[in-house]
């Protein structure tokens, strides 16, 4: 819309969000019920077996993937990018998927993601 030309990591916002934010913040803006638990990531790794990606496909601990989903966009901020609010991505991204017949919401696909059952066993022992 600029003419503007050159590679720009169009990320953002700037500065990141943290997951917790990002979740809780899409689960206010789509007026889900749901309870997110917060547990320790050596607790889930060591006494539940859970592995990032594969059990949890948005999780990277740190400690494991230092600087995964790390990428700079300041090119794209100091050119000009401005940013959507969360709760807008959230509820658009909500209707999209719910339009697209993804009622069923079973996990895991596949092959990633906890089952229900998996779940509910790690939240029953979470504190």
């Amino acid at each position: 819309e600029q003419a503007r030309a050159g590679t720009h990591n169009v990320v953002g916002p700037m500065p990141p969000l943290s997951l917790r934010d990002f979740l809780d913040g899409s689960r206010v803006a789509i007026n889900s019920s749901a309870n997110l638990v917060w547990i320790d990531a050596d607790r889930l790794r060591n006494e539940h077996g859970v592995n990032s990606f594969s059990d949890m496909p948005l999780w990277a601990p740190l400690d494991e993937d230092a600087g995964f989903y790390q990428v700079d966009g300041s090119k794209a901020l100091a050119a000009g990018i401005s940013y959507r609010p969360l709760a807008h991505t959230a509820r658009d991204a909500w209707r999209w998927y719910q339009s697209h017949h993804f009622r069923d919401t079973s996990f895991p696909v596949g092959g990633l993601g906890l089952s229900a059952e998996r779940e509910r066993e790690i939240l029953q022992k979470a504190p």
